[in-house]
């Protein structure tokens, strides 16, 4: 009988064990959410650093912690209340240093903006805490600063330059890391002032940010405009963008010089024969000579004559990409033929011919080389006189 009783005693302890978490159906009850808890970070409402020292912890009373789920968003308010709109990243961290946003800068060389971040544990059936824990902290950056090095030194307001002029700088930051720029030029004396930039919300004025340090601008002769103003900005990696603008810093003035400017040279012979055929050299000149185009050179009339190109880059160039022959014309030329085709290297054209009469006719051959946005060009002529 005693056995009979234990024996019973027993099933239902075991019955009992079973039940624990069935639903009455044989299978496991509701998972239960895991609890999450910031073990260190910044002070709920504190004011430091843009650099988030940040450590958390989670719990799970019917099973494991298999990550995290981690979001920021700006302002002091709860996560669980916009979770939908939260861009959550997972993690299998329990600690990690965040770089956040402090880019409002009302004045001074400090910045600020208030972050709150969110960690919600999950667990190893999926569940999520549904009550996040959170940190919310104001965080504050020094302002970046960009410092011109080229072509002029720290300190130096203005330069001398030809028309293409390159401008290099470096990021300053006293508490973190310049990492993006943005640049503009305008004429010196124009709207809104010769040390004031254009307005830094005008997208137009400016170029997009980007990581370069180095800025190649096309400031054309042709334009008649020889003073410019260039200015640079430094974003950090807090997003605080430098508002204020140094001469001799951030700022400088860069007055065009074309003395300054490698031009490519030219060359132009006359030939007596057709040009599709070898013909014989009569005379050359050249832009290197310039009191020598001056000298004109005499043919007898009915001979026909080819006149052949020759040139060279300037120094600031890497090749010859126009050429136009003119006659009697010695104004710069609208439409250029491809220099890097020899059979535009010739007057006439193939299949053409030149033949003199009585008079005088000018030749002119103009090159322009891929230095700067429209080019460098020059000139080099040659007078033959038929008689």
């Amino acid at each position: 009988m005693k056995s009979l009783m234990l024996l019973v005693t027993s099933l239902a302890v075991l019955l009992m064990l079973s039940s624990c978490g069935d639903d009455g159906t044989g299978s496991r009850g509701p998972n239960l959410p895991p609890d999450t808890e910031i073990v260190s970070g910044p002070d709920p409402g504190s004011r430091g650093s843009y650099l988030a020292d940040i450590s958390w912890k989670g719990t799970d009373d019917d099973g494991t912690i298999a990550g995290f789920e981690f979001a920021w968003h700006t302002g002091a308010i709860s996560c669980s209340e916009f979770d939908s709109v939260l861009s959550w990243q997972y993690t299998t961290k329990t600690e990690s240093t965040f770089a956040v946003a402090a880019d409002s800068c009302p004045e001074g060389d400090l910045c600020q903006r208030d972050n709150t971040f969110c960690i919600r544990a999950v667990d190893n059936d999926g569940g999520v805490d549904p009550e996040p824990a959170y940190v919310s902290f104001t965080a504050t950056t020094l302002l970046p600063r960009a410092r011109i090095i080229y072509p002029t030194t720290p300190g130096q307001i203005s330069t001398n330059q030809p028309r293409c002029v390159t401008v290099r700088w470096e990021g300053l930051d006293d508490d973190g890391e310049a990492v993006e720029y943005r640049s503009s030029y305008k004429p010196y004396g124009s709207w809104p002032g010769p040390g004031i930039p254009y307005p830094q919300s005008d997208k137009t004025r400016w170029t997009p940010w980007s990581s370069s340090t180095e800025a190649v601008l096309p400031l054309e002769e042709d334009e008649a405009i020889y003073t410019w103003s260039f200015f640079v900005q430094a974003k950090d990696n807090a997003g605080a963008v430098e508002t204020a603008f140094q001469s001799g810093r951030n700022h400088i003035i860069i007055n065009i010089d074309t003395a300054l400017e490698s031009k490519p040279s030219v060359e132009v012979c006359c030939h007596i024969g057709p040009c599709t055929g070898q013909g014989s050299k009569i005379a050359c000149r050249s832009s290197t000579n310039p009191s020598q185009m001056n000298v004109p050179v005499y043919v007898s009339v009915g001979d026909t004559v080819c006149f052949r190109a020759a040139f060279q880059a300037g120094k600031n160039a890497t090749q010859v990409e126009g050429i136009a022959f003119r006659v009697n014309d010695s104004s710069r030329p609208f439409y250029w033929e491809d220099a890097t085709s020899s059979s535009n290297w010739y007057y006439p054209p193939s299949g053409e011919t030149f033949t003199v009469r009585s008079g005088i006719y000018t030749i002119y051959l103009w090159v322009k080389d891929d230095y700067c946005e429209n080019g460098s060009t020059n000139f080099a002529y040659i007078e033959i006189i038929g008689n």
